[in-house]
């Protein structure tokens, strides 16, 4: 079964003032779940490998989301249909699962990488 990088493209870009955020080929794959931009900006360049984190926050994947030490709800994995919709790559309910599950890995490494 494929994993993320068959789908998605890196590097990430946030619409400007906005919560959500798409791959290199215009994919929506996920959305911020707080409103401080200059926060997105940093943790967008992490996932994108671009700097590290300085903080004790360790974040881990719950239920579709990310989720930091407090389980605060940081991010939202989305783009399901994208992923299974007829319009979009038509992908069968567990391989979409597969696909979002090892984003989300994929998500949570970066962010706790020091």
């Amino acid at each position: 079964m494929k994993d993320y990088t068959h789908y998605y493209k890196l590097p990430l870009h946030l619409v400007e003032d906005s919560h959500w955020v798409y791959d290199e080929t215009g994919r929506f794959v996920f959305q911020f779940e707080f409103d401080d931009i200059k926060t997105k900006k940093r943790l967008l360049r992490v996932i994108n490998g671009e700097e590290k984190l300085t903080t004790d926050v360790v974040f881990h994947h719950k239920e579709g989301y990310i989720v930091d030490n407090d389980e605060t709800e940081a991010i939202l994995i989305r783009g399901w249909g994208g992923l299974t919709g007829i319009g979009g790559l038509n992908l069968s309910t567990l391989e979409a699962a597969h696909v979002q599950d090892t984003f989300a890995e994929y998500i949570v490494k970066q962010l706790n990488r020091r």
